[in-house]
């Protein structure tokens, strides 16, 4: 049998990105991350042995890149606080911040380059603001990675990497979920150069919590047997019993 496609997922954090990509029959086969309670979390839920990474490790060595696996997908999300518009009222320094996205963005573009290059495609998600701050696009001498580049037989200064240019703001709730937040996405199908088409994926009709609410049993609704279905995943069910969440705090 062929294996299914791979993914590693930098910034992973407890694995949200990872989950989803499980969900699509991606195998998930590592996590970067530097704080120990989010790599044991990863760990745990997608059986891996990671440990404990600085991303900006990175920027610093090509050897620390070549020794990542090669896979076809790769995906970012790097501190969103750096960012975000309650920090300072999106006046907070954003040094930091950009050094870890040019540190994640030098590791794609080395993988999407590189000889015989297995990457499929790359996405890096962040907080709206953090696009005003992304470049529209990053060239090999922009990403530290002028001498990779010659010795590779590449121009230094050619594009290595779309960034804002090949980005959206997405809305998770026109994709289906019961909440509004926004996010920027930024990315490329390697094949076609450009950030994939998601028309098709998205809905104008926003979905209520009440309709979330309504598709979960009642706290009070003691033992009971019936199959709930979950409401963005049909093809999860549950029987009641076996769904307690809700159930931690019912003062609301």
């Amino acid at each position: 049998m062929k294996r299914k496609p791979q993914v590693i997922d930098f910034f992973c954090g407890a694995g949200g990105f990872s989950e989803g990509f499980r969900q699509q029959g991606f195998d998930v086969v590592m996590g970067v991350d530097n704080w120990n309670p989010a790599i044991e979390t990863h760990n745990l839920n997608h059986n891996l042995d990671d440990k404990v990474k600085d991303v900006l490790d990175f920027g610093a060595s090509i050897d620390e890149i070549n020794n990542l696996p090669n896979t076809e997908v790769i995906v970012g999300s790097p501190p969103c606080v750096l960012f975000s518009l309650s920090n300072k009222g999106g006046k907070a320094d954003k040094t930091l911040g950009l050094k870890l996205i040019e540190s994640y963005l030098r590791v794609v573009a080395v993988k999407k380059h590189q000889p015989s290059s297995k990457l499929v495609a790359w996405f890096m998600e962040n907080v709206p603001n953090s696009k005003n701050f992304v470049r529209q696009n990053y060239t090999f001498r922009q990403l530290n990675l002028e001498q990779w580049a010659l010795n590779h037989k590449i121009n230094p200064d050619q594009i290595a990497l779309k960034g804002s240019e090949n980005g959206r703001i997405l809305n998770t709730a026109t994709f289906g979920t019961s909440q509004k937040r926004e996010r920027f996405v930024c990315g490329e199908i390697v094949s076609t150069g450009n950030f994939p088409e998601l028309e098709r994926f998205m809905t104008k009709e926003y979905r209520s919590i009440g309709l979330i609410k309504g598709k979960m049993p009642s706290p009070s609704l003691g033992i009971s047997k019936k199959i709930y279905t979950d409401p963005n995943y049909p093809s999860l069910k549950f029987i009641a019993n076996k769904i307690t969440d809700h159930f931690y705090d019912n003062g609301i």
